[in-house]
């Protein structure tokens, strides 16, 4: 991940001047898909799901037990 870079990411080259040319990566804009006539948002995870199930599992499982006072 040198200079924050990945395989894969897309790079828009920029021109400014004659003597000045910048680099920056595109940034994946959310797509809508019609799947079978819904429309579903394509876009990368903004945190990470798998932590955030089990986070939620654990803290309704607590909430259970101190219902119950197990």
């Amino acid at each position: 991940r040198r200079l924050g870079l990945t395989p894969g990411m897309t790079l828009i080259v920029e021109q400014e001047t004659a003597d000045t040319t910048y680099l920056r990566v595109q940034s994946e804009q959310p797509r809508l898909v019609d799947r079978q006539g819904i429309l579903v948002v394509q876009s990368h995870p903004v945190a990470d799901l798998e932590n955030s199930v089990r986070d939620e599992r654990d803290r309704r499982v607590l909430a259970l037990l101190q219902q119950f006072e197990v």
